[in-house]
């Protein structure tokens, strides 16, 4: 039996974006902890309590399977020059969108090269959420 947590990379490209690089990162039915990096990850958790770990410059992400009742998400403080300090900023900085709850982890660069740095929490809406989903952080 394979323990550990699955990661698959696809790399596309075109004319309007240029070259794209997704991973996809899949759990088990234990609880897992996800890392995000600068890439664009799609993490889908499987059962389980897991954790979703974000810090500068995190990309922008998405959960497929958020559990509201079991998984959670640790943001490091001050996260991309943000005011998050404490579990109920966190909260403040999501919206609701057709795809589910997005968390503005704010931005970095200037002018064109701005990122905004966020993860969609597929399926969930902002109402399903309350701060004790999240920790935040001052050290990774």
């Amino acid at each position: 039996m394979d323990l550990s947590t699955q990661s698959e990379t696809s790399v596309t490209f075109s004319i309007e974006n240029g070259v794209t690089e997704l991973d996809y990162m899949s759990g088990t039915q234990f609880s897992d902890e996800f890392v995000s990096s600068a890439d664009t990850e799609i993490f889908t958790g499987g059962t389980g309590s897991d954790v979703f770990v974000l810090s500068d410059g995190s990309g922008t992400d998405r959960i497929t399977d958020f559990d509201k009742d079991t998984d959670s998400i640790e943001i490091l403080k001050n996260i991309n020059d943000t005011s998050i300090t404490e579990a109920s900023s966190a909260l403040s900085r999501v919206t609701d969108t057709s795809d589910g709850a997005l968390i503005n982890l704010g931005y970095t660069g200037t002018g064109s090269d701005q990122i905004l740095h966020s993860i969609l929490l597929e399926g969930i809406s902002k109402d399903d959420l309350t701060a004790s989903n999240f920790t935040v952080s001052e050290i990774l």
